[in-house]
């Protein structure tokens, strides 16, 4: 009978480890889950249901962790989509950040070109217009209580 529970109780581990739900518990404290199962009494440690229990025990701890985090993603994903909707791009701006420099792209015809003529039968399309910026100008722009595309447009740059 001891074999067939120590083999439910692995087969139950492969499953807790392929569940979509589990796995980043499993990857981020798996050492913590497997601490868990170790210290239960051995009666217990033959369970099938262990590793799901190991798993909810670890997700108990770090529940704060998770949701602060899912919280923060929620946040990023929403400014992010407020800046492109603004037609600030995301990416061109983290391209400048890491090469020390401060970047703006912006698009919706500020300082840009239109190609063709909504009413000439083109298709009216926009171009985007990247302004490079100092962290000086960032500075005034903030102090002045503007946006820096504001700013920039005040000072005749776009």
């Amino acid at each position: 009978m001891g074999a067939i529970l120590d083999e439910m109780r692995e087969q139950n581990k492969k499953l807790v480890r392929l569940d979509p739900e589990t796995q980043p518990i499993l990857k981020r404290w798996g050492d913590e889950v497997e601490k868990v199962v170790k210290g239960l009494p051995p009666v217990q440690q033959r369970n099938p249901k262990v590793w799901e229990y190991a798993v909810g025990e670890v997700r108990k701890r770090h529940a704060g962790e998770i949701e602060n985090e899912s919280i923060t993603e929620k946040v990023n994903a929403g400014v992010k989509a407020a800046l492109e909707e603004l037609g600030i791009d995301v990416e061109k701006l983290k391209g400048e950040k890491e090469k020390g420099g401060k970047r703006a792209a912006f698009g919706g015809g500020i300082g840009s070109s239109r190609s063709g003529s909504a009413n000439a039968g083109g298709k009216g399309g926009e171009s985007r217009k990247t302004i490079v910026f100092t962290k000086e100008e960032a500075a005034r722009a903030e102090r002045e209580g503007l946006n820096i595309k504001d700013y920039l447009r005040a000072i005749g740059r776009i």
